[in-house]
């Protein structure tokens, strides 16, 4: 089976670990084929913190956040893939916009996983991830001093899952709510139909905002449902401008399927540029009650409900 193959196969699966929080002392036996979650102690997870340009970024540690900024804005980018990945330049418009703690989220699942199938299924361990992260930023609150409203945490597709996770476990664990999640283009199926798996939700932070950027009525990679305090539904959602029109070839899919994901990218792109280049204002903004409402890195509590955007064909799309 091709990579690609396999990955497809991975996305349809990826939401099959158990409902319950793992902890440290709750791991599965070696060959364990039930839907246990991954021992926390097994995630080769790795945090990396930037705080300038210049930063090479330096590696902290629960239990050691030394060079961690409590005063400043904290903004968490999860899962780090590949050099050139869109957290590395959504880094580089962050630390040029202003100055704050970036945490880069490095899993090693995402780093092997064009070579090794056993990462791509390690991808699935969403609950395991998200507790990992909920119990940095546990140790952000409690030892560094942070302020949980300063917490936003950003990902794309499965991540945005995993985020909202995060964010549970951070209230479970502190009775406290992080500041704000931006999920770019949740993975949509199994999560747009199942009742049973974690889903971003509204509750999982202060503030969540979701770009939806690929979620047409069938097919695409982003989950259709709201799921926010404020869903922006780019160009309906669907066959972004640009972008080749996704056909109904599940064979075509693989064999393409980076161009294929073009759409459900295109969430990243547009926040990317909205951090210095762009200003997406909603459609129907004046309508929804939400006037001063901006899509992407500037959203905030006026933005609410649903809400449409229309960009242009050609980066930067605004």
């Amino acid at each position: 089976m091709s990579q690609l193959a396999v990955f497809a196969c991975v996305f349809l699966m990826f939401g099959a670990s158990s409902t319950a929080s793992p902890n440290f002392m709750d791991c599965p036996r070696s060959g364990h084929s039930g839907r246990k979650p991954e021992c926390l102690e097994n995630l080769d997870l790795t945090f990396w913190l930037y705080q300038d340009l210049e930063s090479s970024g330096t590696q902290i540690k629960i239990g050691n956040l030394s060079t961690f900024d409590p005063s400043l804005d904290t903004r968490i980018l999860g899962f780090k893939e590949p050099k050139g990945s869109w957290q590395v330049k959504l880094k580089h418009e962050l630390l040029k916009r202003e100055k704050m703690n970036v945490i880069v989220i490095i899993d090693a699942a995402y780093e092997n996983a064009a070579n090794d199938v056993k990462s791509l299924l390690k991808i699935s361990k969403t609950r395991s991830v998200g507790v990992m992260v909920g119990h940095l930023l546990q140790d952000l609150y409690e030892s560094a001093g942070a302020s949980p409203e300063k917490f936003h945490l950003i990902a794309h597709s499965l991540g945005s899952h995993v985020m909202g996770y995060a964010g549970v476990e951070f209230r479970r664990l502190t009775g406290a709510n992080v500041g704000r999640i931006t999920g770019l283009d949740p993975a949509g199926s199994p999560y747009d139909w199942s009742k049973n798996l974690e889903i971003l939700a509204k509750t999982n932070g202060d503030f969540v905002d979701v770009i939806h950027t690929d979620a047409p009525p069938l097919g695409g990679f982003g989950i259709r449902r709201p799921v926010g305090s404020a869903d922006f539904y780019v160009n309906g959602a669907k066959n972004q401008p640009g972008c080749p029109p996704a056909p109904f070839n599940l064979g075509h899919i693989i064999a393409n399927l980076s161009e294929m994901l073009c759409s459900h990218r295109r969430s990243v792109t547009l926040f990317i540029n909205s951090v210095n280049k762009c200003q997406f204002r909603p459609d129907n903004g004046a309508i929804a009650g939400t006037d001063g409402c901006l899509m992407g890195f500037d959203a905030g509590p006026e933005c609410r409900g649903h809400l449409d955007v229309t960009t242009t064909d050609t980066d930067p799309y605004c």
